[in-house]
């Protein structure tokens, strides 16, 4: 579900796609997603779901590379870590 975060919080969709075989685009708006989820709560709650693993899966992949520019920044090439984090 490419845009879906864009679509909630009413913000442009910042990805591109591009595909491999015939493939069907559905465009739905804002107005009809919010609608669609306020009927379909089960749906919803899916919907929170993806967005909140999208959210942990960023937590991590940013906290995972702010350490390792660190141990880059503060590694010697007489340190046992090199420069690419790597023990010698």
């Amino acid at each position: 579900m490419r845009g879906l975060s864009e679509a909630i919080s009413d913000d442009f969709c910042k990805l591109t796609a591009r595909v491999r075989d015939q493939t069907e685009v559905a465009l739905i708006s804002r107005e009809h997603l919010l609608e669609f989820l306020r009927h379909h709560q089960a749906f919803c709650m899916q919907i929170v779901r993806l967005l909140s693993e999208n959210l942990r899966l960023l937590y991590y992949k940013c906290r995972y590379e702010s350490t390792s520019a660190g141990r880059r920044r503060r590694g010697k090439p007489s340190d046992p870590a090199s420069a690419d984090g790597t023990v010698a």
